[in-house]
């Protein structure tokens, strides 16, 4: 059966409708003629069945034709077989009335035959399934999403604000009558205006100064939800913008949720909001309070909101986004589509006087032998020209004590000092620093930051191996031999850079294999593993543009059978010289997850001059694509890479494989694009040219293979990826593979069996992740098992729980536990479950601990100062801009028309409907009713 809906020729679509009505009609009447046309001869008598059927056949399609002026045929037959098959079967009908005219009545026969003849016609009628396209303009209201902080940084007060923050705070509760003041703080009151705010400020009368003094203890949180809802639930932000448009109220701190208790009704008199059980909604968990993040709240209405209704957004917020995101990113996505963001600050930007640990940059892990560096970031105001002592320990000693000096004219000083440790101890090191206190601080929660650092020698196996140092494999090296410690790299390189011209009298390089059982350290190889057990100990095998001189089937053969049997993970870069085209090996083929064409001679050019890398559906979902703190940050991250000049050119993807990314060249149409208002099959049809598009052009593609996995990279430019920003994405995106490939590092165990969790420190309300690696001695995972993780504390197993393995992973098995309440240390063991076949010997010794605590870092509690700059940025990324607490009326207005109307197309299927299927059946009886009359029966 064709796949695409039937259409007319082009021809007879531009004949106006008279002519199609014109020629069904003639058609149709010499069909019909042919029937009662007596003189013919018998060579026409033998001839004219066929000419009938012909007459009938097109006389049928003409039909056809008229009913596609003002219906949809959306059978997916052709045209023309219908109408043969509609003919042959009424010429069936015709004959049959011949014969049974002979044994009844006329008059019966004919209605037999008419009603053969109509239910034939309905039964065509059906086939061609017409639809009756129309459609219906439908009026949308649009949406504000009104998104209101509530993180912990919310309940601060701001006695210390400026004299133009007190004037609009003045002018906004109506305790000061001047409208506003201007860009250069002058008043433009009449009676007093060119007046400075601080001249202004001056003349305030002793009643009005204190009536503003009343304010300072008034928290964010409250002025927030006075201008959200206002005095009377009806003056507020959300009741001016209820009267044009439909508002989503949003509260956001660690996540964005909307608030339910929103109604809104109708009366005479406009939109009115009820707010039901406020109190009790905005009273969130002290965990869900810990952060601010900006990023996810902003990116709610994108995700959450129709793009056709939404109108705008509104964000009241400090601005502190403590989450580290880049809200500017969710911001521009808006921008784009015509939705206007518009903060509204809430807090002063003056600082005051408090000392802080702002942030510590320590790692979460090192390995054993590896000095811990930890670098802290220090606020000290209100201490100028004196001395503060921080202290670095490790539990209850002091590692380390440096004193700062404040410079005598900085008043709001920050700094950024250093400790070292070198652990000798494996587990879990509690370490903290602490600056000294003083009396008039704010706060003294935030003179102390407490961080776990995990010692472990738990590392990834990695071999590497290129031809020749190009860019990629530099990168590469110095990221897994340089950076990561995590790994334990193993690199071979077949033709190095050398000093001087080599030549036959050049000393041979010393032969030196690579092996996973090599000291830390010692990286650098000249020969591939001799055995395959030496093979069976790397996690991951990296394949560069390797010639197949140097890689031999032998090699290949090694190789296949580690990704298949022991779940290693392949990962191959291709290169224009030989990888992979210059292979003629069944057993590469056959690990690749593309394929592709031999070739006698070098791949230079790509198909294109330059292209884009383009994240498919499937990529953007995947761990390995997701460089951002969220989707929209990651896209924005692959939209912003350089154009590539090179790639492979496969000849196309496997069943079962999965494309992360393609190329696209500039300036053509994104792939995955369908439009709503396209039919079934041009849908299908769109569907298939984008898939088609995506194995042409492929760039990254992954697939399982055995036990383990394979990734094939039809471009070697990920070093790209440092474009402009040093090595971070380059390190986050080889990071994910490896995570990808061979899984998580755990921090506890032995060689094969390995126990580790998502985090080191959790508060009472979070769960823990629990993830255990086992392998066999051979190095092949352990899979389909099941086996316990044993909680303890206080000395007492409280606990236990069953992993779960993880499919198509290297033995990976995880259980979710949790959250426990009590405060202290909690340590695990792993254990062999009741069900499990496989025993694990010595699994006393697997077991490793996490930490529960009443409080984390107080991450909320290290800037107080609201950030306006951060709502400038979020306002000119998304075509809005900041409003003042005195122009709130502004947003009236800002966001356009109060609905938007839109053609909705409403398709109405004729051929499935009851009423044709009743006269069908009628019809059928009728006739059987007739024939028994006839005495046919």
């Amino acid at each position: 059966m064709p796949e695409t809906l039937s259409t007319s020729p082009s021809f007879f679509e531009s004949l106006p409708g008279s002519v199609v009505v014109f020629l069904a009609l003639i058609f149709l009447a010499i069909w019909v003629f042919s029937h009662v046309w007596k003189k013919m001869s018998s060579a026409q008598n033998v001839a004219l069945p066929f000419v009938r059927v012909l007459l009938g056949t097109v006389a049928i399609w003409f039909i056809f034709q008229f009913l596609s002026l003002f219906l949809t045929l959306a059978t997916p037959w052709s045209w023309w077989g219908l109408a043969l098959l509609g003919s042959v079967v009424i010429e069936g009908v015709v004959f049959f009335y011949r014969l049974e005219r002979k044994v009844a009545p006329v008059k019966i026969s004919r209605a037999i035959t008419a009603l053969r003849i109509g239910s034939v016609a309905l039964v065509l009628l059906i086939l061609a399934e017409p639809v009756l396209e129309r459609y219906i303009q439908r009026a949308l209201n649009r949406i504000v999403v009104l998104l209101v902080d509530q993180s912990e940084s919310m309940d601060l007060s701001d006695p210390q604000r400026s004299t133009s923050e007190w004037i609009e705070l003045g002018i906004y509760h109506g305790i000061l009558k001047a409208k506003a003041f201007g860009p250069e703080g002058k008043m433009t009151q009449q009676d007093v205006q060119h007046k400075t705010v601080d001249e202004f400020f001056a003349l305030l009368d002793p009643q009005t100064r204190a009536s503003l003094e009343a304010l300072q203890e008034t928290k964010r949180s409250e002025l927030a939800k006075d201008i959200t809802f206002g005095d009377d639930q009806s003056s507020g932000l959300l009741a001016l913008l209820n009267q044009n448009y439909d508002v989503r109220l949003v509260e956001f701190a660690a996540t964005a949720d909307p608030i339910a208790f929103v109604e809104t009704t109708e009366g005479d008199e406009g939109n009115s909001v009820e707010l039901v059980d406020v109190e009790a909604d905005l009273k969130p968990s002290d965990d869900w309070k810990r952060l601010t993040q900006l990023t996810g709240a902003i990116e709610y209405p994108l995700v959450n909101i129709p793009p056709d209704q939404l109108a705008g957004v509104v964000v009241i917020s400090d601005f502190r986004d403590t989450a580290r995101g880049n809200p500017e990113s969710p911001a521009y996505q808006l921008a784009s589509r015509s939705v206007p963001v518009f903060p509204v600050v809430v807090g002063s930007e003056n600082p005051r006087h408090d000392l802080a640990v702002t942030s510590v940059d320590a790692p979460e892990s090192i390995f054993k032998g590896e000095r811990l560096s930890v670098d802290v970031n220090l606020k000290l105001y209100g201490v100028a020209g004196q001395e503060v002592k921080v202290k670095f320990l490790q539990g209850d000693t002091v590692l380390d004590e440096q004193l700062v000096q404040v410079p005598e004219d900085d008043d709001q000083y920050r700094s950024l000092i250093e400790f070292k440790d070198e652990p000798e101890m494996d587990g879990i090191l509690a370490y903290s620093v602490r600056v000294q206190e003083m009396e008039d601080e704010v706060i003294h929660e935030n003179n102390r930051w407490d961080f776990q650092t995990a010692v472990s020698e738990d590392r990834t196996n990695v071999l590497l191996v290129d031809t020749r140092p190009r860019w990629e494999f530099r990168y590469l090296r110095n990221l897994f031999y340089g950076r990561d410690k995590s790994v334990h790299l193993q690199y071979v390189l077949t033709e190095p850079d050398g000093v001087g011209p080599q030549d036959e009298l050049s000393p041979p390089r010393p032969k030196v294999v690579a092996s996973a059982s090599r000291e830390f350290g010692d990286a650098e190889a000249t020969d591939l593993p001799e055995t395959r057990e030496e093979w069976r100990k790397f996690d991951v095998i990296i394949l560069g543009d390797v010639s197949p001189e140097y890689l031999t089937p032998q090699n290949i053969k090694d190789i296949e059978y580690c990704v298949r049997e022991r779940g290693a993970a392949l990962i191959v870069i291709s290169g224009w010289s030989y990888m992979p085209h210059k292979f003629k090996n069944a057993d590469l083929a056959k690990l690749l997850p593309v394929t592709y064409t031999e070739t006698m001679g070098p791949m230079f050019y790509a198909p294109e001059t330059a292209y884009s890398i383009v994240p498919t559906l499937e990529g953007r979902r995947h761990p390995i694509m997701q460089l951002g703190s969220s989707v929209t940050e990651s896209d924005q991250v692959w939209e912003n890479q350089p154009l590539m000049k090179w790639r492979f050119d496969s000849s196309g993807v496997k069943p079962g494989a999965t494309i992360l990314a393609y190329a696209e060249p500039p300036n053509v149409r994104q792939v995955d694009f369908v439009t709503a208002d396209q039919s079934p099959a041009d849908t299908a049809a769109r569907i298939r040219e984008m898939n088609e598009v995506k194995q042409n052009n492929s760039l990254i593609v992954i697939q399982s293979y055995g036990l383990g996995k394979v990734m094939m990279l039809n471009y070697d430019r990920t070093w790209r990826l440092r474009y402009r920003i040093g090595d971070t994405l380059h390190h986050r995106f080889w990071g994910k593979v490896m995570t990808w490939g061979a899984g998580e590092n755990l921090r506890a165990g032995n060689e094969f069996i390995r126990l580790g969790t998502d985090g080191i420190t959790y508060t009472p309300e979070e769960k823990i992740k629990v993830t255990a690696q086992i392998l066999q001695a051979d190095y092949r995972p352990v899979t389909e098992e099941a086996f316990d993780v044993d909680v303890y504390h206080d000395g007492a197993k409280i606990s236990s729980h069953t992993l779960q393995y993880r499919p198509e992973s290297q033995g990976m098995y995880d259980v979710e536990i949790g959250p426990f309440k009590k405060p202290g240390t909690y340590p695990i063991r792993l254990v062999s479950s009741a069900k499990s076949k496989v025993k694990l010997e010595g699994s006393e010794a697997v077991e490793t601990e996490f930490r529960v605590a009443t409080a984390l870092n107080p991450v909320e509690w290290t800037e107080f100062s609201a950030d306006g700059d951060t709502a400038a940025r979020i306002a000119k990324a998304g075509k809005g801009e900041v409003v003042p607490l005195t122009d709130l009326q502004l947003l009236e207005d800002a966001f356009g028309p109060s609905s938007n109307n839109e053609l909705e197309r409403a398709d109405i299927t004729l051929w499935d409907h009851w009423l044709l299927f009743l006269v069908l059946i009628s019809m059928i009886t009728a006739e059987w009713l007739l024939r028994r009359k006839g005495g046919l029966l």
